[in-house]
């Protein structure tokens, strides 16, 4: 089986409720962090980066880990009818 690499992230279908809402989250703070880290002294980034850990955490019990490992390395989830179509 072979997996084209492309520079694009994948798009998922975003979850609903509780883990919807986490996965949110976290897609949230990694945009702030992605375009404000520069602009943050050292506290303001160690209270996002712990925000960010904090919030994988909360998937990953959820039932998330996946997704969320997926938003960690780039992938960008969006709610059922944004993702098909």
């Amino acid at each position: 089986m072979t997996t084209a690499i492309t520079d694009r992230p994948e798009i998922v279908a975003l979850p609903t409720g509780w883990l919807g809402f986490q996965i949110r989250r976290l897609q949230r703070l990694l945009d702030l962090e992605h375009d404000h880290t520069d602009h943050l002294n050292a506290s303001g980034r160690r209270l996002l980066s712990h925000a960010i850990f904090v919030t994988y955490l909360e998937c990953r019990d959820s039932g998330g880990g996946d997704m969320a490992r997926a938003v960690l390395k780039g992938d960008r989830l969006e709610s059922g009818a944004a993702a098909a179509g």
